[in-house]
């Protein structure tokens, strides 16, 4: 039975688990019990943020006071800095106009305090005492980076490898160490991160000298805001959709670890129950890859974004993660074209990562150690981003809201709600389980009957796809077939339905229902008038309109083939 079978894995596992009206015990991850008791108490999590602006941006200041109040973050816990409104600042400038003013600022209202130097009164002394905030946002307008200054010479730094040498940084990564400032470390160089991958969040924690740094930026104050409002809400439903991750297929080198990193979040993502694709071919996704319902993407390796996030349109869901490792991920930020970063918030996404300059492959995140202890192990997004990162005072920023917890509330609780509000988010929780029934050798039979029983199946297009891919994989194709078409009349996403269409043409065709085939493509056309490679459509109408012994029309998309141009 599925029960049974579930009640042992989640006992394994630390899972909750709660039977539901219908025939399923769903389960999803509880929060560590490392989770300090009151973590979920808004006004709680909310005093622990400090959030600075850019003072000569109004929209900066605007955008700290909505994050304050939807975080209830009290009012004396925002602070804004007369900054320069360039994404890259001097180190003199750094220091002078943001990091020595934060720390008065900190030291003034209690937020960190330190204990007295042996050589006088210096409000900063040298060791924390206490620490009265764990997390600092950045808003849109403050300077993203510090720029590396060649006249800056430090003893200590000659002795690391020649690629290293070098003192610019991201300015995030930089604040992440404002309880050191006074320690006089060298800033040629990474700094390694204690806290790299913790798996006690006791340990993110300002006292021990690492401060929590995201940021709300992107191409615009009105995306950055958007950033906050979708967190927002993923906590309130949860991050549901599926997970992408392109890997290159490398089997030896020295890249080799970045393929290995993608492969083990795509292994962290099916645990969880996500539907998950994987690409494992040298080249990126391509622009035709139907991208449905994206909640969580891993990439690399491009310089520009491209393939289907080229699109106007992306389906990132409301809470999505999306990450491209590139040397030069968000080396420009604040723009919609550039680079990876701002393009992918522009699109749709909720929180990235990204470089501002080259951090070398040991010095990125490891987004692996990010989403399990951001998944599973009830970390918030920036104690999971400052977990995967191995140096600071390095080129790695955090975009998304670092209180954002869409995998915090216990899933069966959450599931019922959302059955019981008939949300249609209650149908990714149903793949949930089907994906994780399978993974535990569940029947298959048993599988499609759980979700065939489901309140509203009959018309979702999300589950009758995945009753299609179950059939299709136990090579029951007259029942995948069913499913599939039935699942392109129920509303399908624009890329679910690309997908599906692409998946059921090729079944059609091999049973000789060439008519049906004909249809769909030609449906298919009409939905995407600008389908980024209509030539492939344009060849497989041609090659069915033969079949179908219609020669004028397979001379018009012939026609339309040597062309390229769309009907």
């Amino acid at each position: 039975m599925i029960m049974s079978k579930l009640f042992c894995w989640i006992s394994f596992n630390r899972w909750s688990w709660l039977v539901n009206p219908g025939l399923v015990v769903f389960f999803l991850y509880v929060a560590s019990d490392l989770q300090a008791e009151d973590s979920n108490d808004p006004a709680v999590l909310g005093r622990s943020v400090v959030v600075v602006y850019n003072s000569q941006m109004p929209e900066s200041k605007q955008l700290a006071e909505f994050y304050a109040e939807k975080r209830l973050v009290p009012r004396q816990q925002i602070v804004g800095f007369n900054l320069s409104k360039n994404e890259e600042i001097t180190r003199k400038d750094f220091n002078e106009e943001l990091q020595k003013p934060l720390l008065k600022f900190l030291a003034k209202n209690h937020l960190l305090n330190f204990k007295t130097s042996a050589k006088g009164k210096d409000a900063t002394g040298t060791t924390v005492g206490e620490a009265a905030f764990r997390y600092l946002v950045l808003c849109y307008g403050v300077p993203v980076k510090v720029a590396d200054d060649p006249s800056l010479q430090e003893a200590g730094g000659l002795t690391l490898p020649e690629p290293l040498r070098k003192n610019g940084a991201s300015v995030d990564s930089e604040l992440s160490l404002l309880p050191l400032a006074d320690k006089k470390l060298i800033l040629t160089g990474p700094f390694n991160n204690p806290t790299y991958a913790a798996t006690n969040i006791a340990q993110l924690h300002s006292t021990n000298g690492i401060i929590i740094v995201a940021r709300l930026d992107g191409p615009s104050a009105a995306i950055a805001r958007g950033m906050v409002e979708k967190s927002l809400l993923a906590e309130q439903d949860g991050l549901w959709g599926r997970a992408y991750f392109d890997s290159r297929g490398l089997t030896e080198g020295a890249y080799k670890q970045g393929d290995e990193m993608f492969k083990q979040c795509a292994d962290l993502t099916r645990n969880y129950g996500f539907d998950t694709w994987v690409d494992s071919t040298s080249e990126v996704f391509p622009a035709t890859f139907p991208l449905s319902d994206c909640a969580i993407y891993g990439g690399w390796y491009s310089g520009k974004y491209d393939g289907p996030f080229a699109r106007a349109q992306v389906e990132f869901v409301p809470g999505a993660f999306a990450y491209h490792l590139h040397s030069s991920s968000a080396n420009v930020l604040r723009s919609d074209h550039d680079f990876w970063a701002g393009p992918l918030l522009a699109r749709g996404a909720t929180a990235t990562m990204g470089c501002t300059e080259e951090p070398f492959l040991a010095g990125t995140p490891d987004i692996s150690v990010f989403l399990s202890r951001w998944i599973f192990g009830g970390f918030t997004l920036g104690e999971a981003a400052l977990a995967s990162q191995a140096w600071l005072s390095w080129q790695i920023i955090v975009l998304g809201d670092p209180l954002y917890r869409p995998f915090a509330q216990n899933g069966g609780k959450l599931h019922q709600r959302l059955l019981i509000e008939k949300n249609k988010k209650a149908d990714w929780g149903n793949v949930v389980v089907a994906n994780r029934s399978l993974k535990l050798k569940t029947s298959p039979d048993e599988v499609r009957g759980f979700l065939t029983s489901q309140q509203g199946f009959a018309t979702s297009a999300v589950m009758l796809e995945k009753v299609g891919d179950i059939s299709f994989d136990e090579k029951q194709i007259p029942e995948a077939i069913t499913s599939y078409l039935e699942a392109l009349k129920k509303s399908p996403s624009p890329q679910q339905r690309v997908r599906i269409t692409f998946r059921v043409v090729p079944i059609l065709n091999g049973l000789q229902r060439e008519n049906e085939s004909y249809e769909l493509l030609q449906e298919l056309l009409k939905a995407f008038p600008d389908f980024a490679d209509p030539a492939a459509i344009y060849s497989q109408l041609s090659t069915l309109a033969e079949i179908l012994k219609k020669p004028e029309q397979s001379a018009k998309w012939k026609a339309l083939l040597t062309k390229g141009t769309p009907p």
